[in-house]
């Protein structure tokens, strides 16, 4: 029997989907239970490892879920300051190695040959948005949560807009690839400046703060808790932070002021 999680409720059709793409593979286990061994059929998700090299350096390595390197390694960019858009790429190719795992190779465009520097897109002006909104928004993302349905192994992420209309979402072994991979969509389509909200079923680090800054959010919303780094962080950057977005509750660690009831 494979493993299912009947809070984030996928499609058939998108878990055969996730086992046909090599995503997800079946595996004869046993589990312990009532006193005794049960021989199971456990899914388990793919782990390979990536390296993003741009303009001939390794720029990252990590291990992640083998699908949408191009989002990954665009939002990789986008975060890290080495792009302000998708029309600084100037090529990017993937590269299978043979003994496993991929590269991503981006070459951008000269820096003077780009409109201007770096810099993080403008913070929309200011708005509100439902409480009961957020638990909409939450049920949104655990839809697109395929792999973790079959295997309980991914994070996930969603970008909304100011309606609450879903732009992108990931999911990913890790939780900022999964970011990535949905920011780098977004950049790819140039609909970074329509990011307002962005949701995640990880835990809410630092680090996960100052990917998202450049987006010029307005709120981040997560299903885990926010270290004391990252409260600090969305203080500073004007963001709203929401953690614990559980069940019928979330906690507001900094600006409130931008959720009614």
């Amino acid at each position: 029997m494979i493993r299912r999680y009947p809070e984030s409720p996928v499609s058939r059709d998108a878990s055969l989907d996730a086992s046909r793409n090599g995503h997800v593979f079946a595996y004869a286990s046993s589990t312990y239970r009532d006193r005794r061994f049960h021989a199971v059929e456990y899914a388990l998700v793919a782990e390979e490892p990536l390296e993003i090299v741009v303009d001939g350096k390794l720029r990252h390595a990590t291990t992640r879920t083998p699908d949408r390197d191009a989002d990954l390694a665009v939002g990789f960019c986008f975060t890290e300051d080495l792009i302000e858009d998708y029309g600084d790429v100037a090529a990017l190719e993937i590269v299978s190695d043979p003994s496993g795992g991929s590269r991503v190779v981006v070459d951008l465009k000269p820096r003077e040959t780009r409109d201007g520097p770096v810099e993080p897109l403008a913070k929309p002006p200011f708005h509100t948005v439902r409480g009961a909104k957020l638990f909409e928004l939450r049920k949104v993302l655990e839809s697109r949560q395929v792999l973790f349905s079959l295997t309980g192994a991914t994070h996930a992420c969603a970008v909304f807009d100011r309606e609450g209309e879903l732009l992108a979402s990931a999911e990913d072994l890790g939780r900022h690839n999964a970011l990535e991979k949905a920011i780098g969509a977004l950049v790819k389509e140039n609909r970074q400046g329509d990011a307002c909200l962005v949701m995640t079923s990880s835990r809410l680090s630092a680090t996960l703060m100052r990917k998202v800054q450049r987006l010029g959010l307005e709120m981040v919303a997560g299903m885990s808790a926010p270290s004391k780094a990252a409260v600090d962080m969305a203080h500073d950057l004007g963001l709203t932070l929401v953690g614990f977005l559980r069940g019928s509750s979330f906690t507001v660690y900094t600006h409130p002021r931008r959720i009614r009831a």
